[in-house]
């Protein structure tokens, strides 16, 4: 494919199922949404898997792809909103780190600073284990303080979802906090 085609062209010829437009089309972005997405995280790895995931979905969905949008619109807002996506979970599992060590009291006997130190790292291991979303709805809810409003706005989600997944993390706490016992 020599000449760079329009936005229409790409989109009709990746609805199709082309995969020749489709990297043509990762050519000639992929570079440019690099320094973009740069300039939101610093992690460069982090920007590869950026744009990357963002082109995963073009080709997801590919089937949806409106021709009559704009194409290159499209890759910039995405890439925008994975990079905020990434800042908050980043934030997030930063605040959390600091959250779990700032668990630790002051021990009376050494059974009980074993006892605590156990019991941090059990509830460490939950968190981590917890799935994306509801890790992240989680510590928004308890690190950061969010009402479920707020955790609702920030994710774009419904506050049902929130509830849900709430619901889901505590159980898997207190699952795996009793079978401990």
């Amino acid at each position: 494919m020599g000449a760079r085609l329009s936005d229409t062209d790409y989109a009709e010829r990746i609805r199709a199922g082309d995969e020749s437009a489709f990297r043509a089309l990762f050519d000639a972005y992929a570079d440019t949404l690099l320094d973009f997405a740069s300039g939101y995280v610093e992690d460069i790895q982090a920007c590869e898997d950026i744009v990357q995931e963002v082109f995963v979905r073009i080709w997801r969905g590919r089937a949806n792809l409106n021709p009559k949008l704009s194409l290159k619109a499209y890759l910039f807002k995405s890439v925008r909103n994975q990079a905020l996506k990434y800042i908050r979970h980043a934030k997030v599992e930063r605040e959390a780190e600091g959250y779990l060590q700032s668990l630790h009291y002051t021990a009376s006997t050494p059974e009980d600073e074993l006892y605590c130190a156990e019991l941090t790292v059990l509830l460490n291991r939950t968190i981590r284990q917890l799935p994306d979303r509801c890790r992240t709805i989680f510590l928004m809810s308890r690190v950061d303080g969010l009402s479920y409003q707020e955790i609702a706005d920030v994710l774009d989600i419904s506050i049902n979802t929130v509830k849900t997944q709430l619901g889901r993390a505590f159980t898997a706490l207190r699952r795996n906090l009793l079978s401990e016992r």
